[in-house]
């Protein structure tokens, strides 16, 4: 989520509640001018505790999660033994004759998220759909049952 937006929420949340940004303050503990920022969505000048504070005034949970700049989630790569999995999977859905993905992330109707493998069959599938779908949406795969669907026993139409 982009620090500006967060603020936009802080502001309309506050304005929801009746509050000046001089009330705000009072409520988190803080100054006036550190809801200021936080409505500005200058964190980066604001401490973890500031900003949590001033959000929580307004119920707004701020929680910290931390991302690699690479793009690679942290736990991932923190926990190897869940990267020897996905790596055991892709292998074994490679041998398959399965299309893969790993990784992959998804926007659907605002919803956002990951998934470890998506995978498709060769087969199965029109070649035209042979693809993750569209990074903004998983349209394609929720439309296709062959798509999502992953059956460990091809043979077995």
């Amino acid at each position: 989520m982009e620090d500006v937006r967060v603020g936009e929420w802080v502001r309309s949340e506050r304005r929801r509640l009746g509050l000046r940004q001089a009330d705000l303050a009072v409520r988190a503990g803080v100054g006036r001018s550190t809801v200021a920022r936080a409505e500005a969505g200058s964190f980066p000048e604001l401490t973890v505790r500031a900003a949590r504070s001033v959000a929580a005034a307004v119920e707004i949970d701020l929680p910290f999660a931390p991302r690699s700049r690479r793009g690679a989630s942290i736990e991932r790569e923190i926990d190897w033994r869940h990267a020897a999995l996905v790596e055991t999977v892709l292998g074994r859905l490679d041998r398959l004759g399965w299309e893969a993905a790993a990784e992959y992330s998804f926007n659907h109707y605002g919803e956002r998220g990951s998934v470890d493998v998506l995978a498709w069959h060769r087969d199965r599938v029109p070649p035209s759909a042979c693809r993750p779908p569209a990074p903004a949406s998983l349209q394609s795969a929720d439309r296709s049952p062959a798509a999502a669907h992953v059956d460990s026993h091809p043979s077995r139409g």
